[in-house]
Order: structure tokens, then C-alpha cells, then sequence
């Protein structure tokens, strides 16, 4: 029972976590961006450099630009 608890307490503190993030994130300007894999996969994504988030797809100079 005590790894129940356990594994409680971790998913509680990952939502809160997680809130703190998207709030941060909402908040950021996103003024420097940079072209990087998603994890685990071949797709190209812009993210910010400040807060991490995903901001769309990279345009064809973009991706030139990051494969040289």
C-alpha cells in the first residue's frame, strides 16, 4: 500500500508541476525560436528557446537552416 501512496503523491506533484509550466509558458513572449526534433520521432517543430513550448512547424528556411 505504501507504493500506492507513493505514486500518489508523484502524480500530484506532477500536475502541479505541469500547471506551474503552461502558466509560465503562457506568459513567456516566445521572442528567440529555434527548429528541434520532437522526442522520440523525425518531426521538425519551432519551439521557444526561453520556455520550451511548441510553436508550430518550421518553414522551409528554417529546416535548411538548422540541417547546415
Amino acid at each position: 500500500m505504501e507504493n500506492v501512496d507513493n505514486v500518489n503523491q508523484i502524480e500530484k506533484q506532477i500536475e502541479v508541476l505541469e500547471k506551474q509550466k503552461t502558466t509560465l509558458q503562457s506568459q513567456c513572449k516566445h521572442k528567440e525560436t529555434r527548429v528541434k526534433f520532437e522526442n522520440n520521432t523525425n518531426n521538425m517543430r519551432v519551439y521557444c528557446c526561453e520556455c520550451n513550448v511548441r510553436l508550430g512547424f518550421p518553414t522551409k528556411e528554417e529546416i535548411e537552416k538548422f540541417l547546415t
